[in-house]
């Protein structure tokens, strides 16, 4: 449905809500900032999230690459992608310099949902790239490891 809502716990247990509409036309993206709980009142500070939807169990049409959770993250967090059929797969890690800092997978993988570990502790804190190479496809998203 193109919505996005980012989520941000502060160190003083302050949660900080952001809803976006992150909806595509015609190929190209576009976002536009819809509200956030300071100023609409929507999510007291108080409340605290307990649980998450559950994953849709279709395949997508094509490889697809999910957010890393938690993301930040210190230093253990998880990547998800979904794959519509058997392929090769690339999933590397890369500091915001673009130097490989590590190789999560190299090899065929099957048809399915797959979770993939990634273990920051030996990293600086600071922005990274992860990005999934496919046959069909390359997709790159960001994280943040705060230590």
């Amino acid at each position: 449905d193109g919505l996005v809502e980012l989520i941000l716990v502060t160190d003083g247990l302050e949660i900080l809500v952001w809803d976006f509409d992150a909806s595509s036309e015609n190929d190209l993206n576009r976002g536009r900032f819809l509200m956030d709980n300071i100023n609409s009142g929507i999510l007291p500070v108080s409340h605290l999230p307990t649980g998450v939807d559950d994953a849709p169990t279709a395949l997508p049409g094509g490889p697809y690459l999910s957010q890393n959770y938690p993301n930040p993250f210190n230093p253990i967090t998880t990547i998800e992608f979904s794959l519509p059929r058997l392929t090769h797969v690339e999933l590397t890690v890369f500091n915001i310099l673009g130097r490989k800092v590590a190789v999560l997978v190299d090899g065929a993988m099957k048809t399915g949902r797959h979770r993939i570990q990634f273990d920051g502790t030996d990293l600086a804190s600071g922005v990274y790239l992860y990005r999934m190479k496919t046959s069909d496809q390359t997709i790159t998203r960001k994280m943040v490891l705060m230590k």
